[in-house]
């Protein structure tokens, strides 16, 4: 199974901050690592070896963690969106079309997740694929929501607030066949310039063409990383499940 890593935004929620820093390698408060080596960290213990990361601003610091020894043995290879600047992940996603060989775990950079949640995606069904729900959680106002209907992923935006729409995070488990159809139509947008939307725009497409099931994260963690705010509540928050046996 490879994993797919989107690391080419800004991350201009978080100020002076990442003025010199990559988002994803702001430290975790407390925590001795940065989001994206904690990503890493977890990944690797569970035996994934696979990686494709898109990259765009301050590169060299999301390349740098693998000179690590720990890493020595994972295969990873780097896709720069030059453009990251004008485009949303959209399209880094399809710079990266070429490298999808095989079902994949895709998400973001700045998703902070404990490694229960890692283990339960890795153990479920081949014969569907996955995205990270909670139903018990309040919707947020400014951030994912998904709308479910009979278990599967129907749309994935902001701006819904129905009843049938519950807190999402963009980590999903994606059979190849899925992964591609997604693809398709990334390319489509692409095709007709449209660049400066989230790759769940294409995805909305083609629901009714896919089956991607609903994966409940509400006994454990998994929340993203867009403003100082964030920064200090996720970091306080994580250190319960790395702690106990919701690791």
């Amino acid at each position: 199974m490879q994993v797919v890593i989107f690391n080419s935004g800004i991350g201009r929620r978080m100020g002076e901050l990442t003025e010199t820093t990559h988002k994803a390698m702001v430290p975790l408060e407390g925590h001795g690592e940065t989001i994206f080596e904690r990503q890493i960290r977890l990944l690797s213990e569970v035996g994934l070896k696979d990686f494709i990361i898109t990259t765009g601003p301050f590169k060299g610091q999301i390349e740098g963690i693998f000179d690590q020894p720990a890493y020595k043995d994972l295969n990873v290879t780097f896709v720069e969106n030059p453009v990251y600047a004008t485009t949303n992940y959209i399209y880094s996603f399809f710079l990266a079309r070429e490298h999808l060989k095989e079902d994949a775990l895709v998400l973001h950079g700045d998703l902070v997740f404990n490694k229960r949640f890692l283990q339960r995606m890795l153990e479920l069904e081949n014969d569907s694929s996955y995205a990270a729900v909670d139903k018990s959680a309040d919707q947020p106002d400014k951030d994912f929501k998904v709308r479910i209907k009979d278990g599967l992923v129907k749309e994935v935006r902001i701006d819904i607030f129905d009843e049938d729409c519950f807190a999402f995070q963009p980590f999903y488990r994606l059979r190849h066949e899925d992964l591609m159809a997604w693809m398709d139509e990334i390319v489509s947008f692409i095709d007709r310039d449209i660049t400066g939307v989230y790759a769940e725009n294409a995805l909305n497409e083609i629901s009714d063409r896919v089956q991607i099931k609903e994966l409940s994260y509400s006994d454990d963690y998994v929340a993203e990383v867009d403003t100082l705010e964030d920064l200090a509540n996720v970091s306080r928050a994580v250190r319960k499940y790395d702690l106990g046996a919701n690791e």
